[in-house]
């Protein structure tokens, strides 16, 4: 049976391998990206009274988003219920998925 080779560390030079510690980025915890206990007080509410997806209408919502990408902005003018594929694909396209730039939209102060 095949196997695959092993991972390497990303950093140039380090015999590390594919998850090395040693220059691993670390990652913003929920509370640093906005997400804190009323946070999940006011999501789990916003989905609990929208349970589908508001983009396909087709699947059971799991995800409470940004319309503006604006974690602070807790409104709910400004909240959505998405299912994960939708929450996805908006992801990509506008809030800088993948690592890419953020998208400007009407009324961002970066345009």
């Amino acid at each position: 049976m095949p196997t695959r080779a092993p991972r390497r560390c990303t950093r140039p030079g380090c015999p590390g391998g594919g998850g090395c510690a040693r220059h691993q980025r670390p990652r913003p915890t929920r509370q640093e990206l906005g997400y804190d206990e009323d946070w999940l007080r006011i999501s789990a509410d916003f989905l609990a009274a929208h349970p589908w997806c508001q983009g396909c209408k087709k699947r059971s919502s799991k995800h409470t988003d940004h319309i503006d990408g604006d974690t602070s902005n807790r409104e709910e003018w400004n909240l959505q219920a998405l299912c994960r594929r939708c929450h996805g694909a908006k992801t990509v396209a506008h809030d800088g998925g993948f690592g890419r730039p953020r998208t400007p939209r009407p009324g961002d102060e970066s345009e």
